[in-house]
């Protein structure tokens, strides 16, 4: 028994190193963005930190839209009005950019440079269309916001932002 669980953790293990890669290799190729492998979260806090974050985004108001126009004006505004916040280290969470979402980890980056990511993404990777969600997140939960991708719509939820 012991020898199967060490077998499916070190097989784990690989699929996360080879999702990194591929992640940095996207952003890189795409967008010229360096990640490293010191840039993802553990995926332990990962998803401790996604699980959360959706906790609290499921229990507060969000906007509908219909158009990806709309989610980058939020994000602009959010850009404008937290000039403060801007080199915050943040948890930033593109599920766009996985091939396994399950495996998708936080990235710690700045407020800014999350911003940037996500306007560069929705241009150069998602070919103006994003195809699952993004969260923004400080690790404490204490501001941050979320672009859900609907059927056919966004749902934008952002808090203390």
């Amino acid at each position: 028994m012991e020898r199967k669980e060490k077998i499916k953790e070190l097989v784990l293990k690989q699929k996360i190193n080879s999702e990194k890669q591929s992640v940095i290799r996207r952003y890189k190729e795409r967008i010229n963005v360096d990640l490293d492998s010191s840039s993802f979260v553990e995926m332990e806090l990962s998803n401790e930190i996604k699980s959360a974050s959706y906790q609290k985004i499921f229990s507060l108001d969000n906007k509908e839209f219909d158009q990806i126009e709309d989610i980058i004006k939020m994000i602009n505004k959010i850009e404008r009005n937290n000039r403060d916040k801007l080199l915050n280290s943040i948890i930033f969470y593109n599920l766009n950019v996985f091939n396994i979402i399950e495996l998708a980890l936080g990235c710690r980056v700045t407020l800014d440079e999350a911003l940037q990511l996500i306007k560069l993404s929705i241009d150069k990777i998602c070919k103006g269309d994003l195809q699952a969600d993004i969260i923004v997140v400080d690790e404490n939960l204490e501001y941050g916001f979320c672009v859900e991708v609907e059927e056919y719509s966004y749902l934008f939820t952002s808090w203390n932002l």
